[in-house]
């Protein structure tokens, strides 16, 4: 890895990420997701105590466990990472924010039972329509390069097809939606919970329809469209590949 084009924070977190406990884990999510609460004069233990409804002890070691001497040398790396040292434009620096928000707010979404679910020997069945059908066709050949059985559908006439024939002794959804709200989804989800299949469902808006209908959910960055932009599912294809390694993981016995 070329540590030149990462930055301080950035590093300080990959390389001590697993040495957290599940609750600093919590709050490095919350920090991240919630940074533009902040600014350079209240980012201070006392006040990101009172947003984050954490400890300042627990803050304190935070700091500590992610290899920093202390909370003002971690304070300045923070903001350095916000500011954008690197030679890039705003509009790049978003779009890296966002790719690390998403990694780490979907770390912080994946649980123990989840992947116990997901690593039981059934058919993983990947339900995405419109530029998820993309996302979803790579995860579905990475699965079968593992030896796990998996199939996916993006056709609303397929999808309520085969959501008909699933089996809860055989099958596990995972749902790929950037809302949450599609018509031909719910009523996919609608018949997953009336076969009571376990699902995941992988979006970027929080309580939607779709998400109250399923088993567990992971959480990513939203992506804002701009007329230059071209939809690349970025965070979508970012949550599947967090989540086969910690399945990989979870099969090699690190959990």
């Amino acid at each position: 890895m070329d540590h030149k084009h990462i930055s301080k924070f950035s590093l300080h977190i990959s390389t001590n990420y697993e040495s957290l406990t599940p609750l600093e884990k919590n709050m490095l999510a919350d920090l991240s997701k919630r940074k533009e609460e902040f600014n350079y004069d209240n980012f201070t233990i006392a006040h990101i105590s009172e947003v984050l409804n954490a400890s300042t002890t627990s803050l304190h070691r935070l700091s500590k466990k992610l290899g920093y001497a202390s909370f003002k040398i971690m304070k300045e790396d923070f903001f350095a990472d916000r500011a954008g040292t690197h030679e890039t434009n705003e509009s790049e620096n978003n779009y890296l924010s966002m790719i690390n928000n998403s990694y780490y707010l979907v770390k912080n979404n994946i649980s123990t039972k989840m992947l116990e679910v997901l690593s039981q020997e059934k058919r993983i069945v990947i339900y995405g329509m419109g530029m998820n059908s993309y996302v979803a066709k790579i995860f579905e050949i990475k699965l079968q390069l593992l030896g796990i059985s998996s199939q996916h559908y993006d056709d609303s006439r397929f999808m309520k097809l085969s959501s008909h024939s699933l089996n809860k002794e055989e099958d596990v959804v995972i749902v790929l939606s950037r809302t949450g709200c599609p018509p031909e989804l719910i009523e996919v989800m609608l018949e997953v919970n009336k076969r009571d299949i376990p699902s995941v469902l992988i979006t970027e808006v929080d309580s939607s329809p779709i998400e109250s209908m399923s088993t567990y959910v992971i959480h990513t960055s939203y992506a804002i469209d701009l007329d230059d932009d071209i939809d690349t599912r970025i965070n979508t294809h970012t949550a599947l590949d967090v989540l086969i390694r910690e399945m990989l993981n979870k099969k090699k016995g690190h959990h």
